[in-house]
């Protein structure tokens, strides 16, 4: 059994908006398993029930092989508070945990690392994603893209 991966993918602020993305095999059976969840393609403007949580959620499933990590994905996008994400992502894991799901949180690279190793990115495109994401002026994020 492969790692199921989760993680918040935006930075750690206030927004209006926040994602929180889960790549791998077990990814249909954790949503189907989390109330007012279904993983179906496409998007699904829903409520994420999630023991004490009951937010709005605007679900996003692309099943694998066609997903950026090769993988089932979903996102969620939820309210973007960073504490509350968090523990979105806590919760989630929990109960992946207590369905006897192979779940943890992402490492730092990992969704582009999962791409690489499926062949939908190639090793310089991989490199490119990481020099994108740590850019810190337009002459880096000019040299990311250029990648």
């Amino acid at each position: 059994m492969s790692l199921t991966i989760i993680a918040i993918g935006t930075p750690p602020a206030a927004a209006a908006v926040g994602l929180v993305r889960m790549s791998g095999e077990h990814v249909r059976l954790l949503l189907n398993g989390v109330a007012g969840l279904c993983a179906n393609r496409g998007v699904t403007d829903t409520r994420l029930h999630l023991g004490d949580f009951d937010l709005p959620c605007v679900s996003m499933w692309m099943p694998g092989p066609a997903s950026y990590t090769g993988e089932d994905v979903a996102e969620l996008l939820l309210p973007g508070n960073a504490l509350l994400m968090s523990l979105v992502v806590e919760r989630l894991i929990e109960h992946g945990v207590a369905q006897g799901l192979p779940v943890a949180e992402a490492a730092p690279g990992e969704y582009t690392y999962r791409a690489w190793r499926a062949g939908r990115l190639s090793f310089a495109r991989a490199e490119s994603v990481m020099q994108l994401v740590h850019a810190d002026s337009e002459a880096a994020l000019a040299c990311a893209h250029k990648a």
